[in-house]
């Protein structure tokens, strides 16, 4: 395996998940390795995380096919793109980009954008949509913000094996700091999550698969 941001060879792997997220999440064995490993093979030379080389290997696809992400970035420098969050380590990449511009949620609301309609070329974010409240809305706003052409690419955690599930006060789990508001999970995703983006609009919806996790993209 090659990395697709900067064509490393050379990975580091450890299990990021622990005990208590994956008894929240119900994971069996096969499934916690899965997630564990989007997360937790990351390449030495640029940090990017399987989540986000799916990501990158989702953007490149969008527009053709480049070999490498950092020449992505060179030879697409007019490109408008919101960053949602940090897409993981792939935002070292975006934001040497001219006309990237990073907004953080819950700060900026992805259920109601303060950006006009048709705005942005592209909108990508990671591992942030299991966090809101009303996902199909919040994809809705992406694709009203997103010019003709353009797309929107985001990762979503999804448990291999099972259906999309809401969690309840009764069963709260946590990304991250437990107890912490946004790291509050909404969406626990399944093998039918590429129905919401359906439900928001979009007319083409493909899953860029790499290792064992996937970017989807949305035009």
């Amino acid at each position: 395996m090659k990395c697709p941001g900067c064509g490393g060879q050379r990975f580091t792997d450890y299990q990021p998940l622990w005990d208590e997220l994956a008894s929240a999440w119900e994971l069996s064995c096969d499934q916690a390795m899965v997630l564990g490993r989007r997360e937790g093979m990351t390449c030495k030379r640029c940090r990017l995380s399987v989540r986000g080389m799916a990501l990158a290997n989702g953007v490149m696809r969008s527009t053709g096919r480049s070999r490498r992400f950092w020449q992505w970035v060179l030879t697409h420098p007019h490109r408008s793109i919101l960053e949602v969050n940090t897409a993981a380590a792939l935002h070292r990449y975006l934001g040497l980009m001219p006309r990237q511009r990073l907004v953080t949620y819950p700060e900026v609301d992805l259920q109601d954008l303060p950006f006009a309609d048709s705005s942005w070329d592209f909108v990508i974010h990671s591992d942030t949509l299991e966090h809101v409240a009303d996902p199909v809305q919040a994809l809705r706003e992406c694709r009203r913000v997103i010019r003709r052409g353009g797309a929107l690419i985001y990762t979503i955690p999804i448990v291999p094996g099972r259906a999309t599930r809401r969690c309840g006060l009764d069963r709260p789990s946590y990304h991250g700091v437990p107890g912490v508001v946004e790291h509050l999970v909404v969406t626990e995703y399944g093998d039918d999550y590429w129905r919401e983006p359906i439900e928001a609009g979009f007319e083409r919806v493909e899953m860029i698969r790499f290792d064992v996790t996937e970017a989807i993209v949305c035009r």
